[in-house]
């Protein structure tokens, strides 16, 4: 990783080892590098049949490039899916491992920065986000959230969601879970740090959630995830974080819950990095 300084600012960069990955598999420089990590729709769905030098070559590139989202926070998405099907790569495997390549060339000297000036207050602000049942294997969802501080994302996943979610509703409530815990992880980090800070965490459909939240009902299908309910409303109660209303177009952590469209994934990578 190279640090660079700018006069408001700090710039997070790592384009030698990008550079590294890119030679490490033998990739050429490509006439037009695409602008996703995927391409918009991309399904990997595991083999049937195992191939051990397949498996071996798959877990090789997905170990390489979860390193480069360090610093390339769009790139997650795409290893939770690359390192899902690795085991028993699929046939499309090798295709989608070119296009992250290329991509991963075009983007080479992407960073973060962070503002560095001393009369602006700290702020913590997170988003969260879910895919509901988007899974083709076992039709769980995929939870994404990502936090900033200082202008710049400090913290961010996208993942599995442990259970099947049987709504969108419960999806998200899931999602807002975790994400409530690392905003809580980052609170207490903060304040180790004597800088005391309220979270504020945006969602997309809050007016869903807030509503399973505020009104709870005792239909059977809403009673597993009782105790998660429970604890978002505790600490929402608790202004441990409070609760806004972002829009669709610009929920930043979309891009961490599947492939997106170029516009809306540029968009979304300009908003991140730039603010």
């Amino acid at each position: 990783m190279k640090v660079s300084f700018a006069a408001d600012g700090i710039i997070l960069t790592q384009d030698l080892y990008v550079s590294k990955i890119l030679e490490r598999f033998g990739f050429t420089s490509a006439a037009k590098s695409p602008t996703t990590p995927l391409a918009h729709g991309t399904t990997l769905t595991r083999a049937d049949e195992e191939d051990a030098e397949a498996r071996h070559l798959a877990r090789q590139f997905v170990g390489a490039i979860l390193y480069a989202a360090v610093i390339v926070p769009d790139l997650s998405s795409t290893v939770r899916v690359m390192s899902h099907v690795m085991s028993k790569p699929p046939s499309n495997f090798e295709a989608c491992k070119k296009h992250v390549l290329r991509y991963l060339s075009g983007t080479i000297n992407r960073g973060i920065k962070y503002n560095t000036n001393s009369n602006v207050p700290l702020k913590l602000i997170g988003y969260c986000d879910a895919s509901w049942g988007d899974n083709h294997e076992n039709r769980r969802s995929t939870s994404g959230y990502i936090f900033f501080l200082n202008g710049g994302p400090i913290s961010w996943a996208s993942y599995l969601q442990t259970t099947v979610a049987l709504s969108t509703v419960e999806s998200e409530v899931m999602a807002l879970t975790e994400a409530i815990k690392e905003a809580i992880y980052i609170r207490r980090l903060l304040e180790s740090l004597a800088q005391r800070k309220k979270a504020q965490l945006s969602f997309t459909r809050i007016q869903q959630s807030e509503a399973l939240v505020d009104h709870p009902t005792s239909h059977r299908r809403t009673k597993h995830i009782e105790i998660r309910r429970e604890f978002i409303k505790f600490h929402i109660g608790h202004e441990t974080v409070k609760i806004e209303r972002v829009s669709t177009k610009d929920q930043l952590a979309d891009i961490l819950t599947k492939p997106l469209r170029q516009d809306i994934h540029n968009y979304l990578v300009q908003m991140i990095l730039h603010g």
